[in-house]
């Protein structure tokens, strides 16, 4: 089912498609459907050749998927239409990762952690129960192995939640940088130890310098929409093997700049891909006019 969120004083209707992780956006006389790249799939333009091999191999697990799951219904030797298949390509080039976020153990930390922000502020009665038990429908084929290290990860989150003052006014919620025409959603945005902060929580091998890239994306957005100023940017990294979190951040000096241009090149990198290569073809990023007007003070913006 699309999440649908207001922005912009409402004058802006965010559809997010969970399963393709895709947005698309509304404006009320200037647009009613248009598709906006989002900030990692922007930061995917950065090489990174450890993990070709690896992506190469999730993206097959998709078309062997979608192959099986076709020749239940048809039959092993019906043969399968060119639509089809390159409709299993390109979820295997576009949406692998999203597949497998459903069943690892990162992912099940990782939803752990947003429910005991949630729980902390107020937002739910319903506090997040650990530790965490084998389900067969969200934890499949979990191993007892695999339920002890995402016992493991989530403590690392509780601990670090025990350890700062942290005040959540967005979680999970959709930004849009409408003039520039590109949208995200952070895990976070609110006060960490007093500070205005925006944050995302992450579960990979360790903080990678592109992650401050995609949070001065974030904040440039939410400046955009409510002029209050953030002074740090949180990266935490929740270990899939229950060793210590690791946590940094960066303030708002020069290093936002130097981040937030290489984002931006990025994203011209992005545009001249999608013009040029006919792998990626696809319509031009248009950007969105908005009137100048802005929301009230964010202090005002209850959570949500």
């Amino acid at each position: 089912m699309p999440i649908i969120t207001e922005m912009y004083q409402g004058r802006v209707r965010c559809t997010f498609n969970e399963k393709a992780h895709t947005y698309h956006f509304r404006v009320a006389g200037v647009c009613e459907k248009r598709w906006l790249p989002s900030i990692t799939g922007i930061l995917g333009m950065k090489a990174k050749p450890a993990l070709i091999a690896w992506a190469s191999k999730e993206s097959l697990k998709v078309v062997q998927r979608r192959l099986g799951e076709f020749q239940s219904q048809n039959g092993e030797r019906t043969a399968i239409p060119p639509q089809e298949l390159e409709s299993w390509i390109h979820d295997a080039t576009e949406n692998w990762r999203e597949e497998d976020d459903s069943c690892t153990i990162g992912s099940i930390a990782h939803r752990f952690a947003f429910e005991e922000l949630r729980f902390r502020a107020g937002l739910t009665s319903a506090k997040p129960r650990f530790p965490i038990e084998a389900d067969p429908v969200l934890m499949p084929n979990f191993t007892p192995g695999m339920v002890e290290a995402t016992n493991a990860a989530a403590s690392q989150a509780v601990k670090f939640m025990d350890e700062h003052d942290i005040r959540p006014i967005l979680l999970e919620r959709p930004l849009l940088m409408p003039q520039e025409g590109w949208c995200g959603t952070p895990d976070f945005y609110g006060y960490i130890d007093g500070e205005l902060c925006v944050a995302d929580w992450k579960t990979s091998r360790k903080i990678y310098t592109e992650y401050y890239c995609q949070l001065a994306a974030l904040q440039a957005a939410v400046e955009n929409e409510f002029g209050q100023k953030v002074k740090k940017r949180w990266a935490v990294n929740i270990p899939k093997d229950g060793s210590d979190l690791q946590a940094e951040f960066r303030d708002s000096d020069e290093l936002y700049d130097q981040d937030l241009r290489m984002f931006r090149a990025c994203f011209e990198l992005y545009k001249w891909n999608r013009a040029n290569d006919p792998f990626a073809a696809g319509k031009p990023v248009e950007p969105i006019s908005l009137p100048a007007q802005r929301q009230n003070a964010i202090d005002d913006c209850p959570y949500v």
